[in-house]
């Protein structure tokens, strides 16, 4: 980025090129309050402004990016897990071409979840080319989750009578697979589906939370008693029980997303109450939540992981900060009936779709993905 140090440089040597600031186009622009401009790109910005177009730098930009979540399993199913998330306040760029193409989120079946969308930023042989892996598909009951950026949790194990010592386990995380390993990249595998009328199970049962952006989705212990919901005004579950709940979101920096910079992105997306899936009524910590896992579906009479239901799904995930007020679709609870339906992973978050209760309701569908890219205006 360029500084006032560079003068030293020009005046030793007067050809020495002076970086120009950066600039750019594409997406939905903003201009902070905060001094940065921001580009948000989302499934629905249509083209030529789904490509990021630099000029001048280089420089560093901030980037954060997240995948489409997976959908939830059916039938006491597992979570959808949340699309791999990237985040780097340093970026490297110059003036070039990135196409940025959004994950959509996973939908919803007869059985199986199916798996997020990628996202991707620039091309190959660019640098700054980056692809990040779709949430992993919640199982359906006796299904193992699927394999995604986070991967999704298991279905429940049906099988009676129990103990089962073998959990229906959930899907691997897959991350990025042009930055395997990369410290950048937020991933976390699914959590397994509980047994079904274990002797310490009360004869009910949960699919395994999907992974979320900040940890691995839940799998319930059956000694867990009473399974009632969480919260519980009995104390009976508490947060550090899991009890289905989807991994945790990841927390942009407030820096970075201030409210009134998520406030005037709201309105320059031409929706002012709505920031993102989420309502702007929501607190800022709220906002600033991303890729959480969805939570898994119960079998009667187990209740579920249920936090704050927003309109457009949600509820099912959070952070030790923010529990049970994420992005993640909170998971169906018992067999039947409208709250045995599995909630949608709020969009533009790549959140995870919430596993259903009984057969004959669905599951919770995953949340696109986004990018958002901010420097200095």
């Amino acid at each position: 980025m360029w500084t006032t140090s560079n003068f030293g440089d020009v005046l030793k040597n007067p050809a020495a090129v002076v970086p120009e600031p950066i600039s750019a186009t594409g997406g939905t622009e903003y201009s902070g309050p905060n001094g940065l401009k921001y580009h948000v790109f989302t499934s629905s910005t249509p083209s030529p402004t789904s490509t990021l177009v630099v000029t001048g730098g280089p420089g560093t930009v901030t980037m954060l990016a997240v995948a489409g979540g997976g959908g939830g399993g059916r039938q006491h199913g597992g979570a959808g897990g949340a699309g791999a998330l990237y985040f780097r306040d340093d970026l490297p760029v110059s003036a070039a071409t990135y196409p940025v193409a959004i994950g959509a989120g996973g939908g919803v079946g007869p059985t199986n979840g199916s798996a997020g969308g990628n996202t991707t930023f620039g091309t190959s042989p660019q640098p700054q080319y980056l692809v990040l892996n779709g949430g992993g598909y919640g199982g359906n009951m006796t299904n193992t989750g699927g394999p995604g950026g986070s991967g999704g949790g298991g279905g429940m194990n049906p099988v009676n009578p129990g103990p089962h010592p073998n959990k229906v386990a959930g899907g691997s995380a897959t991350g990025s697979p042009t930055h395997p390993g990369s410290p950048y990249v937020y991933a976390n595998a699914g959590g397994s589906g509980s047994d079904y009328s274990d002797p310490g199970a009360g004869s009910g049962g949960i699919g395994g939370g999907g992974g979320g952006a900040g940890t691995v989705g839940s799998t319930t212990d059956e000694s867990v008693s009473p399974k009632g919901d969480w919260p519980d005004s009995q104390g009976g579950v508490t947060p550090t029980n899991n009890y289905g709940q989807g991994g945790d979101d990841f927390p942009a920096p407030t820096p970075f997303l201030p409210g009134t910079v998520m406030d005037g992105i709201a309105a320059a997306m031409g929706s002012p109450t709505e920031f993102l899936g989420f309502p702007t009524s929501a607190d800022d910590a709220v906002l600033r939540l991303f890729g959480g896992g969805g939570g898994g579906g119960s079998h009667s009479p187990w209740g579920i992981f249920d936090g704050i239901n927003y309109p457009n799904g949600g509820g099912g995930s959070g952070t030790p900060a923010t529990p049970g007020k994420g992005s993640g679709g909170r998971g169906g609870k018992g067999n039947t009936g409208p709250a045995a339906i599995g909630l949608a992973g709020i969009p533009h978050r790549g959140a995870g779709g919430g596993g259903s209760g009984g057969a004959p309701t669905a599951a919770g569908a995953g949340g696109s993905g986004v990018v958002i890219i901010a420097y200095p205006s």
